[in-house]
């Protein structure tokens, strides 16, 4: 099978990403403390099924950025194919050295660019897009 990749074995590759970070706001019902008073003294465990430990948890979705700490050269070229609910796809993977070849980070050959440059600009792209039509946050 001829594979036709972007990147070679060898090539310098910057990637970008995402991050998704799940973070905490104080819960208004116990002001962060994770307890309530009781009136006739004393406190239980906050009320509040949302909150934990006194925070309330959400995704927050980080702009893209390029990944500088894993520019590396590529280790590994692999094509997979696997069935879509409406089409069989295809798609191209690589895996960077900085990652560790055989460490199971695999990157797709839409986040791989050849400079810090190109990856700037496609990450701008990106965030620009998202500002004007936000998604879902995926699952992770």
């Amino acid at each position: 099978m001829q594979l036709d990749t972007k990147f070679n074995l060898g090539d310098i590759v910057v990637p970008i990403r995402q991050r998704y970070e799940t973070v905490g706001d104080p819960c208004p019902e116990c002001e962060g403390t994770g307890r309530a008073a009781l009136l006739k003294g004393g406190t239980v465990r906050c009320p509040n099924r949302e909150c934990r430990s006194g925070l309330i948890h959400h995704t927050a979705i980080r702009p893209w950025k390029p990944s500088t700490d894993f520019t590396s050269a590529i280790g590994k070229v692999d094509a997979e194919r696997y069935a879509d609910a409406r089409q069989g796809t295809s798609r191209t993977t690589y895996m960077i050295e900085a990652t560790g070849v055989g460490s199971g980070t695999l990157w797709s050959e839409a986040d791989l660019f050849a400079t810090v440059e190109d990856a700037q600009a496609e990450c701008d792209r990106r965030n620009a897009a998202a500002v004007l039509s936000p998604e879902e946050p995926r699952a992770d």
